[in-house]
This record gives structure tokens, sequence and C-alpha cells, in this order.
């Protein structure tokens, strides 16, 4: 039966925290996985021979007398390593920058509002002083059975405003924040092949090169094709969890 009441800030407390820890999180350990390797594809590590204008990937050196393979490993495991590490650093603090509107205060007053504007009180005139102190109500109640006969709108409300946001984020990424995050990335990997090419090259007549191709990756495609559908097989019921922690906010 749904002939109970259920506390409004208890609800979107429950649906918050869902989302943020069941969903969010997910989407963001993610991306970043998926960011990391994709960087990492846009970073060549070449040898170059003084009598040899022939440059070769790292793969396919041939001359391990001149180049210790070990070495080259290193070197390797140092350069996906300082990638990890960087990428690691920063695409936190740029996702809190620009995802505010997925943080938890913007989405208990988003679902407040759509909550609200379905099963909440009639919105009371312009003239009446108390206008805003009804919906504000901390100890707010409404039906039980308002809310599941809208779960299915809710959810989709909900559905489009975080993808609408995540959307904006990847795509803000993609123009900005990962280019930018390749160029740093690549400045810093400079130092470290400089090191190497001083330390082990000087006295052969080869160099460790550093080549970074131009951004051209797209985490927002990537969130389309392979984070999205692998978010949906968990939330393909997503509107069973408005009906879920309804019974829990009673």
């Amino acid at each position: 039966s749904t002939d109970y009441d259920v506390h409004v800030d208890q609800l979107i407390q429950h649906i918050t925290t869902h989302w943020k820890f069941d969903h969010l999180d997910s989407i963001q350990a993610q991306s970043y996985k998926h960011i990391a390797t994709q960087v990492q594809q846009h970073v060549r590590i070449t040898v170059k021979s003084a009598s040899d204008t022939t440059w070769g990937q790292q793969q396919v050196i041939l001359n391990p007398s001149s180049v210790d393979m070990m070495d080259v490993d290193i070197l390797m495991a140092q350069i996906f390593g300082a990638i990890q590490s960087h990428t690691q650093g920063k695409l936190p603090l740029e996702w809190d920058r620009l995802g505010d509107q997925l943080g938890k205060p913007a989405l208990e007053s988003y679902l407040r509002k759509i909550v609200l504007s379905h099963c909440g009180p009639p919105i009371s005139t312009a003239g009446d002083d108390n206008s805003n102190t009804k919906n504000d109500d901390p100890m707010m109640i409404i039906s039980a059975q308002c809310l599941v006969e809208n779960s299915n709108q809710l959810s989709a409300q909900l559905d489009r405003y975080i993808g609408t946001h995540l959307l904006h984020i990847f795509d803000i990424m993609d123009r900005h924040v990962l280019p930018d995050l390749l160029t740093a990335t690549s400045e810093n990997l400079r130092g470290v092949l400089d090191y190497f090419n001083s330390v082990f090259l000087n006295k052969d007549d080869q160099e460790l090169l550093l080549e970074v191709l131009p951004w051209q990756g797209s985490i927002k495609n990537t969130y389309m094709k392979s984070i999205l559908p692998s978010l949906n097989k968990d939330t393909g019921h997503s509107s069973h969890f408005f009906t879920r922690y309804t019974c829990l906010a009673r």
C-alpha cells in the first residue's frame, strides 16, 4: 500500500546519496581511466640515430647494445607513470570545477524542485507572505501515492538533468581541459627524456625523442559509447529507486 506520507528531505537525501555513490563516482572513475589511456595514445617515444634519419618506434628497436632495452623499459614506465599521476591529480580538480551542478547541494535543490512540482502543496499566491515558507519547511511531507504515480516522469527528469550536465563537462574537457592537460604532460615528459638521454645515451649515436600528437581523443564519445551503456545496465529500472526510497522516507 502507498497510503502514507513521505518526508521530502529524507527522500531527497536518499536519492542524492544513491546517485552520488552508486553512479556518479563510478562515472568519474571510468572517465579518468579512459582519459589516461587516450592521453597515453597521443604520446610516442622514438629513437633517432645520428647516422640514420629514419625514426623508429621504441617497440621495434633492434640494437640492444646501443640502447639497453631494460633502460628503455624503465623510461617507458616513468613516462606512463607520469601520465597517470598527472592525469589523476588534475582531473578530479577539473571535475569539481566544472561539475558543481552535479554536486550534492545542486542535486538536492533540483530534486526538491521536481518532486514538489509534481507532489508538493499548491503554489501560494504572490501576495501571500508565507509563499516560500511552506515549500522550504524541512519537515514537509508529501503523498507516497503521488510519488509512485509520477516515478517514471521524475526519473526521466533526473536522468535528463544529470545527462545534460555530464555531456557539458565532457564537452569542455574535450575542447579545453584535455588539450591543455596533454600539453602540460608533454612538457613534464621532455624533462624526463632529456635526463635519460644525458645519462644513458650521451656516449651513443642515438637519441630518444618525444613526439606528442595534437589532442584528437573524445571522452564525450567514449562516455556515449562505453560509459553510458554500462551505466544504463544498472539504471534500466531507475524509476524503481523513487519507489524504493519512498518507502525508506516514510
